[in-house]
């Protein structure tokens, strides 16, 4: 009798952490499709003269202004993502470790495919690699691929 409550409990905690995942990528998706990905400085800086320029009605000067401090903090935030990437990637692993042992061997084989498609799916709609616990071992990349946004 305890084994199936395990069980059972086993099966709501990886449903819960199963729509965690999705209800964030979906999250990600929608937001990278309204707005530039931040990885590209020079359209995010474009977006956001074009939106402020719109909303504000700002002169040359302005614009300028509004460029150059988005060129600034986008380099700025990249360097922060290549130092935080290797830790962030290490809290992901622990707990895509943590998910794949309370698996079965089949289910561990399901869910190597769903993170392969996963990061398939994300490659091609970012141009880059996967986010989150699902979302593929470093080694599993192809070289090059960093693992982050």
């Amino acid at each position: 009798m305890k084994m199936k409550r395990w069980k059972s409990a086993l099966g709501v905690l990886l449903v819960f952490l199963l729509g965690l995942f999705s209800g964030a990528a979906l999250a990600t998706f929608l937001h990278f499709r309204a707005f530039p990905r931040p990885d590209l400085p020079d359209r995010m800086a474009a977006f956001a003269v074009r939106h402020l320029t719109r909303e504000l009605d700002l002169d040359q000067r302005q614009q300028e202004v509004v460029r150059e401090a988005m060129e600034e903090s986008s380099r700025e935030l990249g360097a922060l993502r290549q130092e935080m990437g290797p830790r962030m990637d290490q809290v992901f692993e622990r707990a895509r470790t943590k998910i794949e042992d309370a698996l079965r061997p089949e289910q561990k084989r399901r869910l190597q495919e769903m993170v392969r498609e996963r990061r398939e799916f994300m490659h091609r709609l970012f141009g880059g690699p996967r986010f989150g616990p699902l979302g593929g071992k470093p080694h599993d990349r192809p070289s090059g691929e960093s693992g982050r946004l």
